[in-house]
């Protein structure tokens, strides 16, 4: 996930043009673009356990999961986001170089990007720029744990870092661009520590109303899309994850 505005960017297309040819992935929020940074051992074996789920029980059917390096584009948005993992299920959602209509999509938090991941593609609880002001000018550094998941230190401390930084904010503050609960496809949203064996998830009920909650140690997470049915536990999404100590 992206932590770093790099640059005012350009179209849509021009994007993807420069996207093909970039030793680096960016994701795009209306015309500006921001680096994403690597990933952690323990964030590669859950996407991957996540990956090896969706495929097992996609196999030899007409549903795609996509890892790290398919994008997501949300066109109401004008957004472009690279998810941990997407399960796609409709047969028209075929560009070569990004999906539009996933029914699962799956982020792995780091601590620098679990406040992006909730606030920004899942917007609810708080919606300014993350920032430090008390270490300028560092680039997007994000605050530690004692602040409530998803929130921030608000606007002028943001304001006063990015001047010192000679940057834009990172973030829209106010208003956010993104939000993964208006595809209308999507059926369910996880949120899945690497730091803990946590799992956030929201699902979309037959009424179209969504649901939070977190996965429980002995709870089966029932996963719709399509004709697919995926039975994910903790045991399945951490399996062979070490944690320190």
């Amino acid at each position: 996930m992206s932590v770093a505005l790099q640059h005012a960017c350009c179209t849509t297309a021009e994007y993807l043009d420069m996207e093909a040819e970039s030793s680096v992935k960016h994701e795009y929020l209306a015309g500006e673009v921001y680096a994403m940074p690597g990933a952690s051992e323990r964030h590669n074996r859950i996407a991957l356990n996540v990956a090896y789920r969706f495929r097992t029980a996609a196999r030899g059917g007409p549903c795609g999961v996509y890892i790290s390096d398919m994008k997501l584009r949300i066109q109401t948005q004008s957004s472009f986001y690279y998810p941990d993992v997407m399960l796609t299920c409709q047969a028209d959602d075929d560009p070569p170089l990004y999906k539009t209509a996933p029914c699962i999509v799956v982020e792995v938090l780091s601590p620098s990007t679990a406040a992006i991941d909730r606030r920004e593609k899942w917007p609810g609880v708080c919606r300014t720029l993350v920032v430090d002001s008390e270490n300028l000018p560092q680039r997007g550094h994000f605050l530690p744990d004692s602040l409530p998941h998803g929130c921030s230190m608000g606007q002028e401390a943001g304001e006063k870092w990015a001047a010192a930084a000679g940057l834009q904010p990172t973030i829209p503050k106010t208003d956010r661009l993104l939000a993964y609960r208006n595809i209308a496809s999507l059926t369910a949203y996880l949120l899945i520590d690497a730091e803990q064996r946590r799992v956030e998830f929201f699902q979309r009920d037959e009424a179209g109303a969504w649901r939070q909650g977190v996965l429980e140690a002995e709870e089966i997470l029932q996963l719709n899309c399509g004709a697919l049915t995926i039975p994910l536990s903790l045991d399945d999404l951490y399996e062979d994850v070490r944690f320190a100590g």
